[in-house]
């Protein structure tokens, strides 16, 4: 115990690194998750097309590998970036394929009647977008997107593996010089806990109010 708490500010830093990470992640992802969600259901095959390859193969495809991909081919096109901005990168575009997918799928659940109704009025597409789809979109897609977001805090621990200092990687290199493995882990366990358990009860109850509203 006294390991412990000769260690916990070091771990509160690297939690705070975590947050810092995933809060990018996900505002980030989140805003590339609104533009090619209402992208992907344009009347435009060909851009369809291609964002729906963006989530095929970005949701296939390990978050450790993504990150991986992001840390090699930076310095293979020349260009020199810190391991922490390249799994950034990795994040951002793993998130905004579960985003646009959200998204995407809020937006195809509306009555079609709507959008079309608008148009015979002489709406521009940009404000039945605005304010008409996009209103309506939103709530539907906030628990999913609270449930993508837990996702998000979680694969940030990831990055210490490709040597980005986190909440995880400071875990490891307290238990590499002390050995007290189990007390670091465990209040490492707890913290990822702390953060991740209130968005959990925010997404169940968003979605209890979904159902019932339905």
């Amino acid at each position: 115990m006294e390991v412990l708490i000769q260690n916990l500010p070091y771990l509160m830093k690297g939690a705070l690194q975590t947050l810092w990470m995933a809060a990018i992640a996900v505002f980030i992802g989140t805003l590339l998750g609104l533009v090619l969600g209402f992208a992907a259901v344009s009347r435009y095959l060909i851009v369809r097309g291609l964002i729906d390859a963006y989530i095929f193969v970005l949701r296939g495809i390990p978050v450790l590998v993504l990150m991986f991909i992001t840390y090699y081919a930076f310095p293979a096109m020349g260009y020199r970036i810190s391991s922490y901005a390249a799994v950034t990168v990795a994040l951002v575009l793993y998130a905004g394929a579960f985003y646009t997918d959200v998204v995407r799928g809020a937006l195809r659940a509306l009555p079609r009647g709507q959008t079309e109704a608008a148009k015979s009025l002489g709406i521009r597409r940009t404000w039945i977008v605005l304010d008409i789809l996009l209103p309506q979109a939103i709530k539907p897609s906030i628990p999913p997107w609270l449930n993508t977001s837990i996702v998000m805090v979680k694969s940030t621990s990831y990055a210490a593996i490709v040597g980005a200092w986190e909440l995880t990687y400071a875990s490891k290199e307290i238990v590499e010089r002390t050995l007290a493995t189990f007390e670091i882990f465990g209040a490492v366990m707890l913290f990822y806990f702390v953060i991740c358990y209130p968005l959990s009860l925010a997404a169940r109850r968003l979605e209890k109010q979904t159902v019932v509203n339905n």
